[in-house]
């Protein structure tokens, strides 16, 4: 039995460092309606380029935002124009379960800078849509933060 339990703690270990080595990660923390988002989300990373635009898969995990291996985030970070994260959430508003899609812009460093944060305020919640400014035609507003830059919006 301890010989086991030795080779699954062995087997799961192994398992992680794989994982850890075959892909890079951003420091990211996403947060909507002021709640930090707990469970991870599949999400498309589009980097713009001078001529030309990649969209990468990705997956955001609470505090992280995994890219494969075979994206180099240094090199990507030097190549890029522009960075948009997009990704879909559902949230519980008023006992209905609403699916939200994202089209957030970041930084043009945002895969390089030590901490990435994105606030999300959705205007169909009625406490939101009183504390923003906001056009009649967008559907949320948001807070990016990161090292070295800021997008903040105005709050009435």
């Amino acid at each position: 039995m301890r010989t086991l339990t030795l080779f699954v703690f062995l087997f799961i270990s192994r398992s992680n460092i794989a994982l850890c080595q075959s892909n890079h990660s951003v420091n990211l923390i996403i947060s909507i309606d002021d709640s930090v988002i707990s469970k991870p989300i599949d999400c498309k990373l589009v980097l713009y380029r001078v001529s030309m635009s990649d969209t990468l898969d990705a997956n955001y995990i609470p505090g992280r935002l995994v890219l494969e291996r075979k994206y180099n985030t240094e090199q990507l970070a030097k190549e890029v124009t522009k960075i948009k994260i997009i990704f879909s959430y559902e949230l519980n508003y008023k006992s209905i379960l609403r699916k939200y899609e994202y089209e957030i812009p970041l930084s043009n460093d945002a895969l390089i800078y030590s901490h990435n944060i994105v606030e999300i305020f959705n205007l169909d919640n009625d406490a939101n849509k009183n504390r923003f400014v906001h056009s009649e035609s967008e559907k949320y507003v948001f807070d990016y933060s990161c090292q070295n830059f800021g997008r903040l919006i105005q709050r009435k």
